[in-house]
């Protein structure tokens, strides 16, 4: 008889994410909100959102693919050998006066690595509007470092100063703050192209976790021959779930909910139905 179970490891979140790092307080958190609306109140003020707007109504044209869905996550209970897709939606690219952002979006698109120069353009728009943002958080003397991922993007690691802020709980926050910063690379490069933003490695410490967390739920799954329902995590954490598991034909995983208590489900699958 199958059963269901909730699975918090509070071992594996008090890594990192314990009352006097992460979730100090009530204020904390309101003096986040309160400095993220600062920021964003000046970018309005400095107009650029009304440059996004325009930016969209005039040179994004959009193709007939754009009316296809984005797939950003996926099931294991599908094809075991799926290859994991990673979607996003296709505008005409108008060229730029400025070469570079050229060389950019053509390298993007053939997935090669980017040159110095490239890496130098992007780098300068991240590093400006971090500075920025943090500024308004009392941060001025961290250090960002730049490098590439395996599959050559680029990664932002910021570290210095008290930082826990910018992390949230279960990195909701610092996941904000990187869309923050991936709108003002595609408003300045006029096509989208994703940066990582990372605070103090937290990204690849959680990513360990995050797959401890999936080998563990279905070691446990299997042994109760049901289905173990994970704490809510972000599309991106769901994910590393998903891929954690994707080997494994002893169980399936599928999310369930609405955001932000959004959350996998791992689930038994018996040997006869097993491929």
């Amino acid at each position: 008889m199958s059963t269901e179970s909730q699975f918090m490891p509070d071992s594996f979140d008090s890594l990192d994410e314990s009352d006097s790092q992460v979730n100090r307080s009530d204020s904390m958190f309101k003096d986040t909100k309160a400095s993220l609306d600062a920021f964003l109140a000046q970018q309005r003020a400095d107009g650029f959102f009304s440059e996004i707007t325009s930016t969209s109504d005039q040179e994004y044209k959009p193709s007939k693919e754009d009316k296809k869905p984005v797939q950003r996550e996926f099931s294991s209970s599908a094809s075991k050998d799926q290859h994991i897709k990673d979607e996003h939606i296709e505008t005409e690219y108008v060229p730029s006066d400025n070469p570079v952002i050229n060389a950019i979006h053509d390298h993007m698109v053939a997935r090669e690595a980017l040159s110095e120069e490239e890496k130098d353009f992007i780098a300068s728009i991240v590093v400006t509007h971090l500075k920025s943002i943090l500024g308004f958080f009392g941060e001025t003397s961290v250090s960002i470092d730049e490098y590439e991922s395996e599959t050559n993007s680029l990664i932002f690691d910021i570290s210095g100063g008290d930082l826990a802020v910018l992390i949230g709980r279960h990195g909701f926050t610092l996941e904000a703050l990187q869309t923050i910063i991936n709108a003002f690379v595609s408003n300045e490069l006029h096509f989208y192209y994703p940066v990582t933003i990372d605070v103090e490695e937290y990204k690849v410490r959680r990513k360990k976790k995050v797959e401890a967390i999936a080998l563990a739920a279905a070691a446990r799954a299997r042994n109760r021959h049901g289905k173990v329902s994970l704490a809510p995590m972000s599309p991106a954490e769901r994910r590393l779930v998903h891929i954690a598991l994707l080997g494994d034909s002893s169980v399936a995983t599928h999310s369930e909910g609405v955001e932000p208590h959004r959350r996998v489900v791992v689930t038994y699958v018996r040997k006869n139905r097993q491929r």
